[in-house]
This record gives C-alpha cells, sequence and structure tokens, in this order.
C-alpha cells in the first residue's frame, strides 16, 4: 500500500524466520510486477524449545526436543570372530552384542539419516561379561565429543552422557581409550532443545544477519517481448 518510485521496501519474516532455497515475490492485485533491486538476509540460528526441524533428501519431519531418534548404517572399526557380532548387533534390543577387536581408537558408529540437534545418548552394556571394558569410552556428535562414559562400568546396565550442550551432527559414534574391546547390546540418541534447519551438506547460519548472494532469476511473463529482464533485479538498481 503506498509504494513509491525508487524506494526500498523491507518485508521482516515472522518469528524465527523461514528456511528455503529461493526467494518469489508475486502480485495480489492486477497489475505488472517491477523491482530494480532485492536482497535477501540470513537469519540467526533458529533456537525452538518446541520442536526440532531436519531436512533430509526424503522430506521434512519435525521432532519435539527429547525424541529418541531412529538410527542407521551402523558400522564398526573392526571385526572380532569372523565378524560374528557385527555392528548392527546393538540394535537387537539388549539380546545381543557388538564386539571389535582390543585397542585404542576402537569405534562403533551409526547414521540418523540427516542432521540433528543432539542432547543425550544412552549405552547398553553387554549383558554376560568383560562390563568393565565399556569404561572410558568418548561418545561423538558427528565430529565432536558429546562425552565420555564414567568409569566401573557393569554387565547389562545403561550409561547416559549428556552433552554439556547440544550438538549437531547426523552421526553417534563411540571410541575407545583404553586398550580393550568395544562391545555394546544398545543405543539410544535423544534430540535437543535446538532447532535445525538445514539440508544434511549444509551449512547452518551463525553470527548476525549476511547479505545472499542470488542467481537464476526468472520471472513468469515476460513484458514487451522481453525487453525487461528478470536479471535486472541483481544489478542494484543501476
Amino acid at each position: 500500500m503506498g509504494t513509491r518510485n525508487g524506494q526500498w521496501y523491507t518485508v521482516t519474516c515472522a518469528g524465527n524466520g523461514v528456511t528455503g532455497d529461493r526467494i518469489e515475490l508475486r502480485t495480489t492485485q492486477s497489475t505488472y510486477l517491477s523491482i530494480s533491486g532485492i536482497e535477501v538476509w540470513t537469519g540467526a540460528p533458529i533456537s525452538s524449545s518446541s520442536s526440532t526441524t531436519t531436512t533430509t533428501s526424503s522430506g521434512e519431519y519435525t521432532t519435539k526436543p527429547g525424541t529418541k531418534l531412529k538410527l542407521q548404517r551402523a558400522s564398526q572399526s573392526s571385526p572380532y570372530g569372523n565378524n560374528s557380532f557385527p555392528a548392527t548387533n546393538a540394535f537387537g534390543n539388549g539380546r545381543t552384542f557388538t564386539h571389535t577387536n582390543a585397542g585404542v581408537g576402537m569405534w562403533w558408529k551409526a547414521h540418523f539419516g540427516g542432521k540433528y540437534w543432539i542432547s543425550r545418548v544412552k549405552v547398553l552394556n553387554r549383558h554376560n561379561c568383560c562390563g568393565g571394558r565399556l569404561a572410558d569410552v568418548k561418545v561423538f556428535i558427528g565430529d565432536e565429543e558429546c562425552g565420555q562414559i564414567e568409569k566401573g562400568t557393569r554387565n547389562g546396565q545403561w550409561y547416559t552422557v549428556d552433552c554439556q550442550e547440544p550438538l549437531y551432527g547426523n552421526r553417534v559414534k563411540l571410541v575407545t581409550t583404553r586398550g580393550d574391546y568395544l562391545s555394546i547390546a544398545g543405543i539410544e540418541v535423544y534430540t535437543g532443545e535446538e532447532g535445525k534447519v538445514e539440508e544434511e551438506d549444509e551449512e547452518r547460519p551463525s553470527g548476525p544477519p549476511q547479505p545472499i548472494k542470488l542467481s537464476n532469476p526468472f520471472m513468469n511473463k515476460p513484458y514487451s517481448r522481453g525487453a525487461y529482464h528478470a536479471s535486472w533485479a541483481l544489478s542494484g538498481g543501476k
């Protein structure tokens, strides 16, 4: 309403902003659409105490903080006993267990299917033997350390590692810090309080708002045989 020639007009998204891969302007009146310039700015990292939104190649999902994630693509650093105790045994509801060779840096990992903010990881120790081997194992989300399992671990017990602050990543990884075997009978990973709005291969925005470089402009109906091009909006009004 009441727009004038040669003026900039700012539209601020409500709430914590919106996510997407393009910007689109649409008329709401039966009139021409002409612009001389456009700027799009990032928002601050989204934070929410009510939900965590994750976008993956197969769609967008929203989870509440404290939601247990479904794990997939489990693997471990080395097979033991002709791989009689594979990495997928961690998904066996405590009835089976995984097993690597012995050593510092032995690992087990699994993926989430997208990037999430993670606040808590729970690990179930094998029930039949050697409970102390799980002690001091480090827990990572992506490449960042969440915490470390306590000393004095026992057979068949759950151990909880709470990240000091929510960590952002697409996988969980357990790593030995002593020359021991790594065996687990179960694992649970829970989302944190932070929001998530990026696809798996993208970085989340941080810091103050920044201008975004736009590309591939187009418009739905050229006027006067294309004498006024969509790309002119990127020329800064010149």
